[in-house]
């Protein structure tokens, strides 16, 4: 899981580091999944902001995310599968193709052949 979580985290930075504007992005899609009433102390990125604030801030807000998500879960595979399933959508629209084919890759390697089949 922290493997597939990493792909996530690491397109996120990236795009973070490009703009101020593309950091804001990542913010505000980082909170729009983090849990209701779960709050967070990770100060948003600001215009101006050095890119290392900016990466800093949407990396440790998606940690937090992910930490949320998973104190969440219940059943543990059907919500890690719908977790699982939220990171490799969220790389697919955040355009990272590579992202995803390693997410399927891990899925592969942990599951088998079924792996990626489980998230259609």
């Amino acid at each position: 899981m922290n493997q597939i979580v990493n792909v996530v985290l690491e397109t996120s930075r990236l795009l973070a580091d490009k703009s101020d504007e593309e950091a804001l992005r990542m913010w505000k899609i980082w909170m729009d999944l983090l849990p209701a009433g779960v709050t967070t102390t990770v100060k948003p990125p600001y215009v101006g902001a050095s890119s290392l604030e900016r990466r800093q801030a949407v990396v440790w807000l998606g940690q937090e995310v992910y930490i949320a998500l998973v104190d969440r879960a219940e059943d543990e595979f059907k919500d890690y599968l719908r977790i699982v399933t939220l990171w490799r959508d969220l790389t697919r629209d955040l355009g990272n193709e590579d992202g995803v084919n390693k997410i399927h890759t891990f899925l592969m390697d942990e599951l088998g052949e079924v792996g990626p089949s489980l998230l259609d």
